[in-house]
């Protein structure tokens, strides 16, 4: 299998701040340099063939007339990973008065994750020996504005792009043929990462066509998988670089591979009331409205291939003779305050929602269903970030800036409200979202077969303005929490459909 990949092949600059390049300014130089040289940058690659199989079961059974079981199993296997994979699954419904108006239901499953594809163009892209090519970064560790200063000013520079062309030049000669020094390396240990969710909620039907509904929702996240540097750096030590190859130690930058340390637990509670379509006193309508409360805590993300951010330096290797990991046991830093019980960033502690369709009274003609008026409103919370420090911790890391509150790093007229930070990962929270969208329907037959529909939607009808970012998660920077990107304002939309 051959799989394309230009990553990086024209070079990648990384910035401590968002201001403007500025020549004579030493702060406003990146801090690195990533570019892939060597062989046929963006070239295809050949990668393993990857053959997936999965095997599922699944039958309902109905002890009593008021009880159904669901129960099923799933066998998942990858040939790129090579282990097989079985998931339970369990449901029920329970009517407990056996008058139809009431369920309660639940059930558990295990659910497995893939390995996905491209995450084995790492261990090729990026091997120690790679004659097509590898990523090399400027400096191997750290940062070094002052490097890229001097290069800058000795050669009369006066563009970005002047200067990665001068590295991209000097690496291209001097480093062709040489070894990768940040190799990517599989893990004969690694194993597929997994989700136990359990569910249990009970719904009413409180009058004709009118429902009320709570559930319950538990999900158990194990072996996530961290991206580890099995050459773990210090600012103070440096490297242990007791790494071997063809049998004799190698010194090498990061050398990184994947590891099943993660985990996380979810919980939800979530409500609904809601009306179907039907005849009422103000005409025909439904309407639904829904909330959900949602609580999610880890030591890493809740996905796979997360960076271990707060890993420290140990005596750790790898054999590329043997492909085995040696030394010393890593320590990935899952007991670092700042990593523990932490929420992903794309957790929302609340989200209510409203949604409704109305047929509006006296608009029929003929056989038309007439104006249909429908919309949605919602209001939820802000996603998180991760406020921080522009000082490094040992291993080079960003630190995380400590619990407290912080104003905005400068003055705006969007500048954000203050925040209160947890000191922790994700521990900043983004200003909550607000939105209705409304929408209008019109019907009108166009002889026996035909008929045409007009549209018009409007989205963000109040026009509010809501933030996508906080601008610089450093909280020493003029620009912190001043946004920097908004959400769609107000849009119209206007239609016509043909059905028939």
């Amino acid at each position: 299998m051959s799989r394309n990949n230009a990553s990086t092949a024209n070079g990648q600059f990384d910035f401590d701040e968002d201001t403007e390049w500025d020549l004579n300014d030493l702060g406003t130089y990146p801090t690195d340099f990533t570019i892939r040289v060597g062989g046929a940058q963006g070239g295809d690659l050949d990668i393993p063939h990857e053959k997936a199989l999965g095997i599922f079961f699944q039958d309902d059974y109905q002890p009593s007339d008021n009880v159904t079981l669901n129960l099923g199993v799933r066998m998942d296997r990858q040939s790129t990973v090579g282990e097989a994979n079985i998931g339970p699954r369990l449901g029920f419904s329970w009517d407990p008065a056996r008058d139809g108006r009431t369920v309660v239901r639940g059930g558990f499953g295990r659910f497995y994750d893939r390995f996905p594809i491209g995450s084995w163009e790492d261990f090729f892209l990026d091997a120690v020996n790679l004659a097509s090519g590898y990523t090399v970064r400027v400096p191997g560790s750290g940062s070094d504005q002052q490097l890229f200063f001097d290069i800058v000013q000795a050669n009369g520079y006066t563009t970005p792009n002047q200067l990665r062309d001068h590295l991209a030049a000097d690496l291209e000669g001097n480093l062709a043929g040489a070894l990768n020094t940040a190799p990517t390396v599989d893990n004969p240990d690694r194993v597929t990462p997994y989700a136990d969710t359990v569910s249990v909620g009970v719904e009413r039907e409180i009058s004709n066509g009118v429902s009320i509904g709570f559930d319950f929702v538990h999900t158990r996240n194990r072996d996530l998988q961290l991206r580890v540097d099995l050459n773990p750096f210090s600012r103070v030590s440096g490297r242990p670089n007791i790494s071997i190859l063809n049998g004799a130690p190698v010194s090498l930058n990061s050398v990184r591979t994947y590891i099943n340390g993660g985990k996380s637990n979810t919980n939800s509670l979530q409500f609904s009331l809601q009306r179907r379509f039907m005849d009422s006193a103000i005409g025909r309508f439904s309407a639904r409205v829904s909330y959900t409360y949602l609580n999610q805590s880890g030591n890493v993300e809740a996905r796979s291939l997360e960076p271990a951010r707060f890993q420290v330096r140990t005596e750790s290797g790898y054999n590329f003779d043997t492909g085995t990991l040696i030394g010393a046991p890593l320590n990935l830093g899952l007991s670092n305050p700042a990593s523990m019980d932490f929420a992903s960033n794309w957790v929302r502690p609340h989200n209510l929602v409203t949604s409704w369709s109305y047929q509006v009274p006296g608009t029929a003609v003929g056989t038309n269903q007439g104006l249909m008026f429908s919309g949605i409103f919602r209001i939820m919370s802000g996603d998180r970030f991760t406020p921080q420090l522009t000082s490094r911790m040992d291993n080079n890391g960003r630190e995380v800036a400590p619990a407290g509150s912080y104003s905005a790093g400068g003055t705006s007229d969007i500048a954000l409200d203050d925040i209160t930070a947890t000191g922790r990962e994700n521990g900043g929270f983004r200003p909550d979202f607000t939105r209705l969208d409304v929408s209008f329907r019109y019907r009108v037959a166009m002889g026996s077969r035909i008929t045409g529909t007009i549209l018009f939607d409007i989205f963000n009808v109040t026009d509010r303005t809501n933030y996508s970012n906080q601008g610089s998660s450093f909280v020493t920077s003029g620009g912190f929490l001043i946004p920097t990107a908004a959400r769609s304002p107000r849009e119209f939309q206007l239609g016509l459909r043909f059905d028939w």
